[in-house]
């Protein structure tokens, strides 16, 4: 009963969802346990969100040479605060959990690979970077 869809390019659509991904994971552990529309509605969070996934939109539109799809209405930061707004039910990040089990995060995945890229790329991520050294530094204190 789910659809699918099969796409020649993929790429463009991974990107879309990093958007999402590379910005309310991290912010949710920095937040302490902030459910994605806790964060949309909070103004500095909401903002803190928007510059990040600004951030990816650069750097995924560098990678792909593309526009991205559009999936859920989704065409620049303001558009995916407003989809987060609207899912009826609290989203909690896969990282956030991770968190709260004391389990490695997906911080290279999420953000240290990206920001690499970027460097590769001269794209200015100055939010994925600090995203990056906070989890990292509370990762760290798992150990201690």
């Amino acid at each position: 009963g789910v659809s699918c869809t099969i796409e020649a390019d993929i790429q463009p659509y991974r990107w879309q969802k990093h958007v999402l991904n590379g910005s309310t994971n991290p912010v949710s552990v920095i937040c302490g346990g902030s459910s994605c529309q806790e964060m949309v509605e909070n103004e500095y969070c909401r903002r803190l969100l928007e510059e990040s996934m600004e951030e990816i939109f650069v750097l995924g539109k560098r990678v792909t040479g593309k526009a991205f799809p559009g999936v859920d209405g989704i065409l620049d930061p303001a558009s995916a605060t407003e989809y987060i707004s609207s899912i009826p039910v609290p989203v909690y990040t896969s990282m956030l959990v991770d968190s709260q089990c004391k389990r490695p995060m997906e911080r290279d995945v999420i953000l240290k690979n990206p920001i690499e890229l970027a460097d590769k790329l001269g794209v200015h991520v100055p939010h994925m970077k600090a995203l990056y050294a906070l989890v990292t530094m509370i990762e760290e204190t798992y150990s201690k």
